[in-house]
Parts: C-alpha cells; structure tokens; sequence
C-alpha cells in the first residue's frame, strides 16, 4: 500500500476518506440492569469500521454490540472507517442512564385505617372508622402511633404507595 497525502492523487487513483451518512446510535436497553445498545451507522468508501464504547469521553471497551454503563454516566460510542486515501470518525448520541430514585426508609410515614375484629373496646370510638398514623422504617418493622386503643385486635388493610 502506498500512503499518498491528502488531496493529492497518484496517476489513475483517485478517492476520498470515507464518509459518514448515518451516525451510530446508542440506547437504552434496560434501565435496571444499565445495559445500553448499539447501532452501527453507515458509511460510504469505507473499507473497515471499527467501533468503541466510551464513558465521559475515556475507552471503556472495543467489542460488543451491549454495554453495561454506571450510573450518571455519559456513554457513547465512536466508530472509526477507514480505506486507502484515510481514516474518518463518527460520535454517536450520548445516553445518560440516572441512578435510580432513593427513600429515607428511617423517616417513611405510612396513614391506615383499621377495622376492629373485637368489638370489646373500652372507650366510644367508632371501630369502623378508626385511624392510625403509623411511622415505620420498612415493611418488616412498623413501630405504632396509636391512642389507647386495643391495636392486638385491629384487622389492618394497607392502601398507599411511596415516592
């Protein structure tokens, strides 16, 4: 192989560097695992196209057509084409997978409404609408804000969900 310049020509050869038409893609996958895709892009006059993942803009690896990426992180993928006359690269889209929502499990509220299953209660209130405010720190350990109410015998539905 002759290596000829840029722009020059040799007698009877003549070409480019190759030639992107379509960028390669990245995506998402599965958001919960963090695996992210690729799609090669197209090129024209190009006679090899590599490719290579990148994580805020340092290699992370030159095989496979899936990713796993970190959390918060900038992935993308550069593809590299070259031929005779030289090489050309293409950045793909950029795709940022965010780290997933986190609660204060030590300061999760929960309201119930509870039943009464025993009707041998005490005081005057009304068991088919008594409230609890209940504060616990997850579903296996609730710790009770209740009056004086007997809580042994109350019937417990749960409805409600957490942000």
């Amino acid at each position: 192989m002759i290596l000829i310049p840029f722009g020059f020509t040799q007698t009877g050869v003549t070409g480019s560097v190759p030639v992107n038409t379509v960028a390669p893609l990245v995506f998402v996958v599965d958001a919960e695992t963090r695996q992210v895709g690729y799609t090669a892009g197209t090129w024209t006059g190009a006679t090899t196209v590599e490719f290579a993942w990148y994580m805020n803009n340092v290699l992370q690896s030159e095989t496979g057509s899936t990713f796993i990426a970190t959390y918060d992180q900038d992935v993308k993928v550069v593809e590299t084409a070259t031929n005779d006359f030289g090489i050309a690269t293409q950045d793909s889209n950029i795709v940022n997978i965010p780290s997933p929502p986190q609660f204060d499990a030590a300061s999760f509220n929960y309201t119930l409404t509870g039943q009464m299953a025993d009707t041998a209660i005490s005081n005057e209130t009304d068991a088919a609408s008594f409230n609890y405010t209940v504060t616990g720190r997850n579903e296996d350990s609730i710790s009770e804000t209740v009056p004086t109410q007997d809580t042994a015998s109350v019937y417990w539905e749960v409805f409600g969900s957490y942000v």
